[in-house]
Formats: C-alpha cells, structure tokens, sequence
C-alpha cells in the first residue's frame, strides 16, 4: 500500500472526493457526493452545445496542492447511460517535503453504457518533494473511458528541473470481478542518477529544458478497438515537436498513447489531438469550446 510509507500522527491531511454519476432525465447529474477538505467539488455543469447530456466536473484544492504527509483520495463512479467529464482548476502542485512523502489515491468505475473522460491537468514536482499516486480503473464491457496524465520535470523556469527526490505512479486496470487485466508502474529517483539523457528520456528530446511525460488510456472492454488505434498511430506519428506512439494494450483492454516533449504545453496540446480524435470515434461529438483547452 501507498499509504505505508507515510507518517500516522497528526497533521495528515485526509482529502476525499467520493461522487457519484447517473442519468436523470435528459442529463447526467451528481447523484451522491462526498467531499472532504481541503478537496472540494463544484456543481455539474452541461456547457456541450455538442453533448447537453455530458456533465463537466471540476475538481479543486484551494490549499494550492499537495503537501508533505497529506493522503488524498479521489473516486468517481459513473452509472449507465451517464456521460461525464472530470477535470481540475489547474495544474496539481507538489510542494517541498522536507521530511515526508504524500499520497493520492484515484479510483474510477465505469458501469456498461457508462462513459467518463477524466483529464487532469499536470502534475508539477517541486524541489524536494516525494509523492505517490495509485490508480484504479475498472470499467465494464460496453463501459468506455478516456484518462490521461501529464508529469512535468518541475518548476523548469526556477532551474528546478528533475529536483524532486522521488516520484511513484501505479495504475491498474480490473475487470468487474476484481482481476487487473493491464499494470504499469514506474519511480523517477532523480537522486539516483536520472537525468534527462537515461531511460525514457533518451535520444533527440534529451538536450530540451525539460521532459514532460504524458500518458493516455481508452479503456473500451468488448469493444472492437482496432480502427480506433490505426487512427491514433497516424496521428501521432505526424504531430511536431513531441516524440510519441499509440499502440492496443494487452488483454483485449484498450489502446495506449505515450508522449514525450520538452514542453507541458506541446504534451498536452498532442493528448488532446488524440481526445479530440478518440471523443470523435467514439461519440461522434468534437470537444466542448471550454477556456481550459
């Protein structure tokens, strides 16, 4: 468990979203939440002329981020019929952690019929910082889901680059019955000798200013995924600026797209090409016009 390495006195801070997401009427409603500080939630809003039925959730922590021994945890549900968009205000900061580490768990269920993008904004390491993430997606057949996450090398403009002590992200995807079908897992210990010359961040993006790594996943379980792939694998390969590749994931699970640039923005701009053409596959609806993107 994450949550073993961290400090169990006092001062943790104990940050929960818990939500709940189904149809009522003509439109996906928030039908059970729970929040704790210093993670909030704000109401459901239906800005897409495209799709009135999907419901916008943003997620937000007015604290200004992550701190040294707080635990956060973060479940949505997404019922049948619902559709659904989660993202947050802004780029999740990871403050200096003197003595500590701190977790987040993430946990996401798409029911059959259900449908959920979930795209945070990116993860920004500061000098000295530890964090952990943890991510469970579990999606029926006939459920779809679209995740991304985007990790930065850090505050590159402060000469922060690749400063933070350690950086761990789990994800697993699980069948119904509880049984993961797709695992990846990786810890960046810059401490440790990484640079960006080693590893994943090797070859022609390795003498930028910094490597963002962003990562995405369409979960489609019982579906016939294969066209959706071959679009993604063309369309990526022609992006400028960032190096990346889409391929099927293993276990009949879905299709994986993987990111490397020297800037957040070029990362994230190349992810939501990659939305854009897996919402318009899937849906048949172009993305929302929302100030964020």
């Amino acid at each position: 468990m994450l949550s073993s390495a961290l400090p169990s006195g006092a001062g943790i801070q104990q940050g929960v979203i818990d939500l709940t997401l189904a149809k009522r009427g003509e439109r996906t409603r928030l039908a059970q939440v729970r929040s704790r500080p210093p993670l909030q939630v704000q109401q459901a809003l239906h800005p897409d002329s495209g799709l009135p039925d999907m419901a916008l959730v943003m997620l937000s922590n007015p604290t200004g981020g992550i701190f040294q021994g707080d635990r956060h945890r973060i479940a949505v549900k997404v019922e049948p019929g619902a559709m659904v968009h989660v993202t947050g205000q802004g780029a999740t900061r990871i403050h200096t952690m003197p003595d500590e580490s701190a977790c987040q768990d993430v946990e996401l269920v798409v029911a059959d019929g259900g449908y959920l993008e979930y795209l945070p904004d990116p993860v920004i390491p500061y000098r000295d910082s530890d964090f952990q993430q943890r991510t469970t997606l579990t999606v029926a057949s006939g459920g779809k889901l679209i995740y991304w996450d985007i990790i930065t090398p850090g505050r590159v403009a402060m000469g922060e680059s690749f400063r933070y002590r350690r950086f761990h992200n789990k994800l697993e995807v699980m069948d119904c019955g509880g049984h993961p079908v797709y695992r990846e897992a990786f810890s960046l210990n810059p401490a440790r000798g990484l640079s960006p010359g080693c590893g994943i961040f090797s070859g022609r993006l390795g003498t930028g200013p910094g490597c963002t790594l962003g990562s995405m996943l369409v979960i489609l379980p019982g579906t016939d995924f294969r066209a959706l792939s071959i679009e993604l694998q063309d369309l990526v390969t022609n992006i400028p600026d960032v190096a990346a590749g889409a391929g099927l994931l293993p276990n009949r699970v879905g299709v994986g797209v993987r990111v490397l640039g020297n800037e957040a923005t070029e990362v994230r701009n190349a992810l939501t090409q990659c939305w854009a053409a897996a919402r318009k596959h899937l849906l048949g609806a172009s993305l929302p016009f929302l100030r964020k993107y």
